[in-house]
């Protein structure tokens, strides 16, 4: 064996804390998997009433929406009719002169 041989075969026998720490955290690890599911009839019930429910809510927030949507648009065209008339008002007081 050579010197340099040697050489780089002490290099790679250090032994560190780091090198041990990131070989301890890289270590592959079960998972534990928790599978609570019930099957069947029962699973089929439960996620159609989940679904019923999560369908009722989208319906209630788009009917509030486009009312709240609507609301917003009369109140907009009341307000632009609100300041012409203001503005016809007062130019008919100030008269032809």
């Amino acid at each position: 064996m050579t010197g340099r041989e040697a050489f780089g075969r002490a290099a790679v026998d250090i032994a560190t804390r780091a090198e041990l720490d990131s070989r301890v955290k890289a270590r592959a690890r079960p998972r534990a998997e928790m599978h609570l599911t019930i099957g069947g009839a029962e699973e089929r019930i439960v996620h159609s009433q989940l679904n019923a429910a999560n369908e009722n809510r989208i319906r209630h927030l788009q009917e509030r929406l486009d009312a709240l949507r609507s609301g917003l648009k009369e109140t907009q065209a009341k307000a632009r009719l609100t300041g012409k008339a203001q503005g016809d008002f007062g130019r008919s007081r100030d008269g032809p002169g």
